[in-house]
């Protein structure tokens, strides 16, 4: 796409317009701790009353099956507290959701739905290790910080730690990345 917006900056209010087709407003979830309410129609639903087999992994649990938005599927795989971190977001990596999704529709015969969710680029970033961090070339991150330096204008905060911030996050996005494409791959073959 050459533009794409998102409804909402929030994740399940965003992912509630995606299955409902339904701005916040209308729906009703209007931040990530207000849930998707039952009257509203998903996807899932429509899909599963079609006959189709509905399946979600998700990688965050703001997108917990309990807040509406596992309506119609009939398996919703989320990461548990085995993922547990501090007081930080739930979340599991990208290669375990494409695992969790695989392994579900390994098991499903017939026309089905899956619905895939990454976390992976939300802070904090590259918790990949070295072997993604060798493969994204932080001066191309860091040519391209500089060049829009005007609109990171974090009082106190130096360029180096902004280059590291943004180097992170294209690690994450590149981690990401291939476990679409790997999803993509094993879903096709």
């Amino acid at each position: 796409f050459a533009r794409a917006y998102a409804a909402i900056p929030q994740t399940l209010p965003s992912h509630a317009t995606m299955l409902t087709g339904l701005v916040p407003r209308l729906h009703g979830a209007l931040i990530n701790s207000r849930r998707l309410p039952g009257r509203v129609t998903t996807l899932a639903e429509v899909l599963q009353a079609e006959g189709y087999r509905t399946g979600a992994a998700v990688g965050a649990v703001v997108l917990r099956a309990d807040m509406g938005i596992g309506q119609g599927f009939e398996d919703f795989d989320q990461p548990g507290d085995e993922y547990k971190k501090g007081n930080r977001v739930v979340r599991r990596p990208a290669a375990d959701v494409t695992d969790a999704a695989l392994a579900w529709a390994r098991r499903v015969d017939g026309r089905y739905f899956l619905w895939v969710h990454y976390y992976d680029p939300h802070d904090p970033f590259d918790e990949h290790g070295g072997h993604v961090r060798q493969q994204v070339p932080r001066p191309r991150i860091e040519e391209w910080v500089r060049a829009r330096a005007e609109l990171f204008p974090e009082e106190g905060v130096g360029m180096e730690a902004i280059v590291e911030r943004w180097h992170g996050y294209a690690c994450d996005m590149r981690s990401m990345d291939r476990q679409i494409g790997r999803l993509m791959r094993e879903l096709a073959g």
